[in-house]
């Protein structure tokens, strides 16, 4: 019984460096930082600025889905933290397309 407690705690002490280690596509992550919001033609792309990340994962809104996130613009210079499945498309993209997927931090 001690020894399963034991590897319960020791795993749990893992997840959070699991959550910021180097996100590979197909990989579902958790990755927060202070958001830089830009908008064109495709969709919106939010920056996440986070000096301690070994690799830079940013979010990705498609044009259809934006009505679906609200004041998406208030984002610029907030801790955000955004949730999915990695893509890489020149960088590494989490598309976002439930607001749950996105949660302001501070």
């Amino acid at each position: 019984m001690r020894f399963k407690f034991v590897a319960a705690i020791l795993v749990a002490s893992c997840l959070p460096a699991m959550a910021e280690s180097l996100p590979v596509q197909g990989s579902l992550a958790v990755v927060s930082g202070v958001a830089h919001v830009h908008k064109n033609a495709e969709g919106t792309y939010i920056e996440i600025e986070n000096p301690d990340a070994a690799r830079s994962v940013g979010g990705f809104i498609p044009f259809g889905d934006q009505s679906s996130f609200s004041n998406l613009s208030d984002l610029d210079g907030r801790t955000v933290q955004i949730a999915g499945v990695v893509g890489v498309d020149g960088q590494a993209l989490i598309s976002l397309t439930d607001p749950d997927q996105l949660t302001v931090v501070n």
